[in-house]
């Protein structure tokens, strides 16, 4: 008796808790590789450097499912930059179709994430969708100044303030 849509309920929230864990693991191991806050392309292959270090095959592929998941990873993804191993140190360079396939889902994320803010307008709608269709770099920059800002928006926003090297500015 209605047991089914709980049960449902709670295997999700399992598996994200299981993902956070095993996020967490990885990014305690190998610091150099893993910031929650900070995404850098990773090595291809990776999961393969981290059972040869240690890591169980499970908490591997589910810490870095839920790393390269996210939002901001796919933000790094651009034509060009360094991949790194565990170590930090450069094994390889993103590829144009693999930037392109980063900035698809990118887009896809954020729109996602603009349509899950309760009391965004049609309007405001709109300009994120602009703004989403002409890139990641753009789509980083809210549209609608006075439309509160969602955690990704805010993120992105960060990690594109960082690779500018611009600081917070100081209130007086």
């Amino acid at each position: 008796m209605g047991g089914g849509e709980g049960s449902a309920s709670r295997k999700a929230g399992k598996k994200e808790g299981d993902g956070v864990a095993a996020l967490r693991i990885l990014i305690e191991q190998f610091p150099d590789c893993f910031d929650w806050n900070d995404h850098r392309p990773l090595k291809i292959g990776i999961h393969k450097d981290l059972v040869a270090r240690g890591i169980d095959r499970r908490p591997a592929r589910v810490g870095l499912s839920r790393y390269c998941g996210q939002i901001g990873y796919h933000h790094v993804l651009v034509e060009g930059a360094t991949r790194i191993d565990l170590d930090g140190q450069p094994a390889g360079i993103v590829t144009p179709q693999e930037a392109r396939f980063a900035a698809k889902n990118y887009s896809t994320m954020l729109q996602a994430a603009v349509n899950k803010q309760p009391g965004r307008g049609e309007q405001a709608s709109q300009g994120h969708k602009a703004a989403v269709e002409s890139g990641p770099a753009i789509a980083a920059r809210p549209v609608a100044p006075s439309a509160r800002l969602g955690l990704a928006e805010l993120r992105a926003a960060g990690h594109e303030r960082r690779e500018r090297g611009l600081q917070r500015p100081v209130d007086k």
